[in-house]
C-alpha cells in the first residue's frame, strides 16, 4: 500500500520509514467524512532515518526543530478533504515540500557593490525629506528679512 517518497534526485524516503495513521476527523458534522477515517497523519523519524547523511540529518533537525517531537519525529496531519486518498496526497506533498526546502542548499550570495544610481537616489530622497522637515519649523527673523530690532508702536 505504501510507496517510497521521492524528495529530489538525490533523496528518496523508503516506504518502511514512513508510518501512516488514519482516524476520524475532529469537529461537528455527519455523513461520510465524520463517520470514516479520513484524517491522515504521516510520521517520519528524522533521527533514526537510514537514508540521510549526517549533514542532511543535521540540517533537517535544525530547520524543522519547531515541527519535530522530542524524539525527532516529524508529523504531518491533514483532515481538510472528505477523502482519505486526497488527504494522503496533500500530506505527501507537504512532506516533500518541507523536507526539500530544509535540505536545499542555500545559494551563496556574492557580495556586490551598490550601484551609483541607487546611491544618488538615496541621497536625493534624503535631501528631499530634510527640506520637507525644515519647512515645518517657524522661520528665523533673518530668514524673513526682518532685523532683530523691531519697534512696536503702541
Amino acid at each position: 500500500m505504501s510507496e517510497s517518497i521521492r524528495i529530489d534526485d538525490t533523496l528518496t524516503i523508503p516506504a518502511g520509514e514512513i508510518e501512516w495513521r488514519f482516524s476520524m476527523p475532529s469537529g461537528p458534522g455527519g455523513g461520510h467524512a465524520a463517520a470514516s477515517e479520513t484524517r491522515v497523519e504521516l510520521r517520519w523519524n528524522v533521527e533514526s532515518s537510514r537514508v540521510l547523511s549526517d549533514a542532511q540529518r543535521f540540517v533537517l533537525l535544525e530547520h524543522l526543530e519547531d515541527r519535530l517531537t522530542e524524539d525527532g519525529l516529524l508529523r504531518i496531519t491533514v483532515e481538510t478533504e472528505r477523502s482519505q486518498h486526497q488527504n494522503r496526497e496533500i500530506a505527501t506533498e507537504r512532506f516533500i515540500h518541507l523536507v526539500h526546502e530544509a535540505i536545499a542548499a542555500d545559494r551563496t550570495r556574492w557580495k556586490t557593490e551598490v550601484p551609483a544610481a541607487v546611491r544618488e537616489d538615496r541621497l536625493h530622497d534624503k535631501h528631499h525629506r530634510a527640506a520637507i522637515k525644515a519647512a515645518r519649523h517657524d522661520p528665523e527673523p533673518e530668514d524673513v528679512g526682518l532685523s532683530g530690532d523691531v519697534e512696536v508702536e503702541g
